[in-house]
């Protein structure tokens, strides 16, 4: 028993994923998530505008509104309101985003520790052409992330 037990250890892959740490604040989301209703897909920017990143790990698998964000769902670190993804014009980011960016840093700040996701875990919906791609299309393809951990920043 003990055997087939070191055996079946020994087989194990572990899964050795290099992480990153990002201080910044979420900006926006992926329209396509919202406009169809499938779990919603968060833009991140980092503090100094450096660094941008998505990912659909930050809300709960069924799309709900108003959107949590955060790895537990009942004690999320936002509950964003609904009125921030009405249509902006096809934009990926929050429309207070884009005339008063200053305010969501102090709206949605986060510390996020993230890993690259794997191509089996990318988040590739069907989506109409109801928005500007251009804002979101380098994240969702390039910078897709699973966030392992995150707190309020």
């Amino acid at each position: 028993m003990v055997l087939v037990f070191l055996i079946q250890l020994a087989c194990v892959e572990k899964e050795d994923f290099e992480t990153f740490e990002m201080d910044g604040f979420i900006v926006g989301f992926n329209p396509c998530t919202i406009n169809h209703q499938y779990r919603v897909g968060y833009v991140i920017i980092s503090n100094d505008f450096s660094d941008t990143i998505a990912t659909y790990s930050l809300s709960p698998k069924k799309f709900t509104m108003p959107a949590p964000v955060g790895l537990n769902p009942n004690r999320p670190l936002y509950t964003i309101p609904e009125h921030e993804f009405r249509y902006s014009g096809g934009s990926a980011y929050f429309p207070e985003f884009l005339y008063y960016p200053d305010s969501l840093i102090k709206n949605y700040p986060i510390k996020v520790t993230y890993r690259k996701a794997l191509e089996h875990e990318l988040q590739i919906n069907r989506c109409r052409a109801d928005f500007n791609m251009a804002d979101f299309i380098k994240q969702w393809l390039f910078n897709q992330v699973i966030v392992v951990k995150a707190s309020k920043n």
